[in-house]
């Protein structure tokens, strides 16, 4: 559990891919097969785990314009308390 590693108002520095204009993750693994976003979730999700865990959102930045690509890139930083 990385609450273990941070001390108290450590920041967690998280990316993550998205599908191409939607709050989908994006999963693409080894073997070239991507899983239904239903398996993995949404943006939202992923911050409500965090959240869940003593982090508080600061920060959330999408980069939706990225040329000659298929997905999105989301930034996040939250804070330990």
């Amino acid at each position: 559990n990385i609450t273990n590693y941070l001390k108290r108002e450590g920041k967690l520095l998280v990316t993550v891919d998205l599908e191409k204009n939607t709050y989908d993750l994006f999963n693409n693994n080894s073997n070239g097969l991507e899983a239904d976003h239903i398996d993995h979730g949404t943006l939202n999700d992923l911050k409500n785990e965090i959240s869940e865990n003593n982090f508080i959102e600061q920060e959330c930045k999408i980069i939706r314009e990225i040329s000659q690509n298929n997905l999105d890139v989301a930034f996040l930083i939250f804070q330990k308390v």
